[in-house]
């Protein structure tokens, strides 16, 4: 009977050790056990909204990202650099470092195009080039021609993401998930031939204190590598597609 009870006497202790040691694990550790839980989720979240709970908001997923990343910083980086007695950056430094110009421009940019989506003409326009065309047989030469070169072009007179915000609507349209695929490449792509057509372009040209990089200096080399790469990238999905 003695031999049979050590056992489990021993067991019990066991887990109240572990039990002890994780509750002071915890105590320990919980603001930081908290941060990575709560970043976790969100994560889970953003990748279920994508596969398995596709009615969850990624928009609002995002803001959630954006307040715990505000939170992390202003409360708890800022205490344990304070706890290392460090200096934390001021708030006034970080607004001072804003690129306030590209931010406007760029809220600029988004309200004109959603005004001009609203007036219809980009779906007229869309329906009487490509709607023929790309419903009978998308994939052939000459549609595809005529969307490499309309993309490529409105790309860079308007932007990729504004490109894709207006054409969006006529998209939905058809149900061929080759067309958002090629359409998403092309403006991708497109968007590195002229200084202008990206907005990453944009922001380097911006932070560029030497002024050396000019539109004419970018389209020497974005012209040559923009559309050897993107129709060697349509080709391949087109050939994949057949």
């Amino acid at each position: 009977d003695i031999g049979t009870e050590l056992p489990v006497d021993a067991g019990v202790e066991e887990e109240q050790d572990l039990g002890s040691k994780i509750s002071q694990y915890w105590n320990q550790h919980r603001n930081k056990l908290i941060i990575y839980i709560i970043l976790f989720s969100l994560v889970l979240l953003l990748f279920l909204s994508f596969f398995v709970i596709t009615q969850i908001s990624r928009g609002w997923l995002t803001c959630g990202f954006a307040i715990f990343g505000i939170f992390l910083d202003n409360v708890v980086i800022s205490q344990f650099l304070r706890k290392r007695r460090k200096r934390h950056t001021n708030e006034n430094d970080i607004y001072k470092k804003v690129e306030w110009n590209i931010l406007i421009w760029f809220a600029g940019m988004f309200i004109i195009m959603a005004g001009f989506g609203r007036t219809g003409f980009t779906v007229f326009a869309w329906e009487r080039i490509f709607s023929a065309d790309l419903t009978i047989n998308y994939l052939a030469w000459i549609p595809l021609i005529k969307l490499f070169c309309v993309i490529s072009v409105l790309s860079n007179l308007v932007g990729n993401v504004p490109l894709i915000l207006l054409i969006a609507p006529s998209l939905k349209q058809n149900s061929s998930d080759v067309i958002w695929v090629i359409v998403g490449w092309i403006s991708t792509i497109a968007g590195n031939l002229t200084l202008v057509g990206s907005a990453a372009n944009v922001i380097v040209a911006e932070m560029n204190h030497s002024k050396e990089l000019r539109f004419w200096n970018h389209l020497k080399f974005g012209l040559p590598t923009t559309l050897i790469i993107s129709i060697i990238g349509t080709l391949i999905i087109k050939f994949s597609a057949d």
